[in-house]
């Protein structure tokens, strides 16, 4: 019984999670290949299909050059608060058979399962019965890879797809990693690959072969010390369950360079109802409001706000961000504009009540009141007839505005 448990940690990977909800709705896209992103001349690929993936596509790709890999592929513009809500019954799944739950992204966990060893024969049992559970309630795929730590499961998480579960027993480790290409551990960037192949070493088992001092010496201690543990398949770390994602955010690259105070204020007012939306949907308020532009010669700068309550309408989210945009050049040539919501707590905290602006409703500690009120009503009517149905009357007749259609973000 033991050594069955011997391997506890879970990693859960939905394949191709946008696409895969396209999918869900729309069935006719099952067997194609399907390219979710950014459809606009910079747009990237946010998520796409095994379909595509064989023909050399892959996500944070340009779209440009996915159309031209694969130009008989379905292309399709992301809808963000639908990949959200559908994370948020992933992760209720996940947490139907543990709390020890780990959120990475929107479509990928870690979990440690050692407290089900009295309702389940081994983790494997467990994998099994969480990739059944979100097949048959969600009819979406997940890979699953199953190990002693987890570095480890997620590389086997890697090995599983798409649509698969592996497992790495304990005493099976050196035989997993000895073959894999090093690049496969965590921190091997381009400058340390080419150190490493300096040494000889192409495969874990290359690595593992060399002295710690010969790394060091080629490294530095902290890096060759890092590697050394890993090519051993030591990863100390362990689950650490927490809400959903730790932050929600939303971006736009235009397809022209923007400018001017009034048209960023609108791309503003557009990404704040929508981060609000995910914020709502999720029943988390925000701590910091901060906003991201960049500038035609890939130039970024952050700006960020920590009001004296959480925040979770648009009103009070545009609010803050044209606070911050006050902080940054508009008159400049502007590729990107995002804005970001982090320090997430429950919506059902108590709220510090603040000092009224001119104009401005009262809300409850609660959150609630007249704007609350209204961003209830607001999510209502999109629940029913979409996410177009009911926006900001500002935006009403401005087609270039970011919409939800046309963001795009990793997933799967």
């Amino acid at each position: 019984m033991e050594e069955a448990w011997s391997t506890p940690i879970l990693h859960v990977d939905m394949d191709a999670f946008f696409v895969e909800v396209e999918r869900r709705l729309r069935p006719d896209l099952r067997g194609l290949p399907v390219i979710v992103g950014g459809l606009g001349r910079r747009g990237v690929v946010a998520s796409c299909s095994y379909e595509a993936r064989a023909r050399g596509v892959h996500s944070a790709m340009p779209m440009a050059q996915a159309r031209r890999l694969c130009p008989q592929a379905e292309f399709i513009p992301p809808t963000m608060a639908r990949y959200q809500e559908y994370s948020v019954k992933v992760f209720t799944v996940l947490r139907s058979f543990t709390h020890r739950v780990e959120p990475l992204s929107v479509d990928e966990a870690f979990l440690d399962v050692t407290g089900l060893r009295l309702h389940h024969a081994d983790p494997q049992a467990v994998a099994v019965a969480i990739r059944k559970r979100i097949r048959e309630e969600l009819e979406l795929p997940a890979s699953v890879g199953i190990a002693p730590n987890k570095f480890l499961a997620k590389l086997a998480s890697d090995r599983a797809k798409p649509d698969g579960l592996f497992s790495v027993a304990a005493q099976q480790v050196r035989q997993f990693l000895d073959p894999l290409p090093v690049r496969a551990l965590w921190g091997v960037g381009e400058a340390t690959h080419a150190a490493l192949e300096g040494l000889g070493v192409e495969t874990v088992g290359d690595l593992e072969a060399v002295p710690l001092a010969a790394l060091t010496t080629r490294l530095g201690p902290a890096v060759a010390q890092h590697l050394e543990a890993l090519a051993r398949g030591e990863d100390p770390r362990r689950v650490e369950p927490g809400g959903d994602a730790k932050s929600m955010s939303v971006e736009q690259t235009f397809a022209h360079d923007i400018s001017g105070r009034s048209r960023v204020e609108a791309e503003l007012l557009a990404q704040s109802d929508r981060v609000a939306t995910r914020l709502r949907s999720a029943g988390v308020a925000a701590r910091t409001i901060a906003i991201k532009v960049r500038y035609a010669p890939f130039e970024t700068i952050t700006r960020s706000v920590t009001p004296g309550t959480a925040v979770d309408t648009a009103r009070d989210i545009y609010r803050l961000t044209r606070e911050l945009v006050g902080r940054v050049e508009v008159d400049r040539p502007i590729r990107l504009i995002g804005v970001a919501a982090s320090q997430l707590v429950d919506n059902d905290q108590p709220r510090q009540l603040g000092l009224l602006e001119p104009g401005q409703v009262e809300v409850a500690p609660d959150g609630s009141g007249a704007w609350g009120d209204l961003a209830d009503a607001v999510e209502d009517v999109r629940n029913r007839f979409g996410d177009r149905a009911v926006g900001p009357a500002r935006l009403a007749g401005a087609p270039d505005v970011s919409d939800p259609d046309r963001m795009y973000g990793p997933g799967g």
